[in-house]
């Protein structure tokens, strides 16, 4: 049986785009991000979501927002380990609302 573990989302920032998509890698890959996403936009391709290099894209992806530029929130997923210490569970941004509305503040 599994155990759920306990975490409290704690609003973290807000992530402003301008090109539709959002990259989430290691700052270490950031200039390879920028030519995957460059040479996309030379074959005009903007699939939904893509991985970055690597044996299973383990150096990232890249995902559209599904409704183009906005000013996003960005909610981290806290729980405190043995010691008390903080840990990032998750994180999670939200382009789209379950009904179907723009998650923006613009």
């Amino acid at each position: 049986m599994t155990t759920k573990i306990e975490t409290r989302a704690v609003q973290v920032g807000v992530i402003g785009i301008d090109t539709g998509r959002l990259i989430l890698c290691d700052p270490c890959y950031v200039e390879e991000a920028k030519a995957v996403v460059n040479a996309m936009e030379e074959r005009s391709e903007f699939p939904s979501y893509a991985s970055l290099g690597g044996h299973g894209g383990y150096r990232g992806a890249i995902v559209t927002t599904g409704r183009g530029d906005g000013i996003f929130p960005v909610i981290a997923h806290v729980r405190k380990d043995a010691d008390g210490y903080e840990q990032v569970v998750r994180v999670e941004v939200t382009f789209i609302t379950e009904s179907g509305e723009v998650a923006h503040r613009a």
